[in-house]
């Protein structure tokens, strides 16, 4: 099973932008983990049952500022969680 990690700074966004994707994977046997906070920049309901369909979520709270010891710390956190997954595919998004 191919494994896809994406990594988006709000919840919001990814129900938005990458909720259709992700369950069309899962539904093509890929193991599906987004990296996220728990914010709702894009405020609209759920476009699917994410965990029932197998989703996994790692939540973070990211930096919105432009200290780069914040950005620092918040990138080795991911890195140490990305080892651990060993995904196929590392997919960035940031606004």
């Amino acid at each position: 099973m191919k494994k896809i990690t994406f990594i988006i700074t709000d919840y919001g966004s990814f129900n938005n932008f990458l909720g259709d994707l992700s369950v069309k994977l899962i539904h093509n046997s890929f193991d599906i983990t987004v990296f996220t906070s728990k914010e709702k920049v894009i405020d609209i309901k759920d476009k699917y049952d994410y965990l029932k369909l197998g989703v996994k979520f790692k939540y973070i709270n990211f930096p919105r500022n432009f200290n780069f010891f914040s950005h620092y710390k918040i990138s080795k956190k991911i890195q140490a969680e990305l080892s651990k997954i060993k995904p196929d595919l590392v997919s960035i998004h940031f606004t």
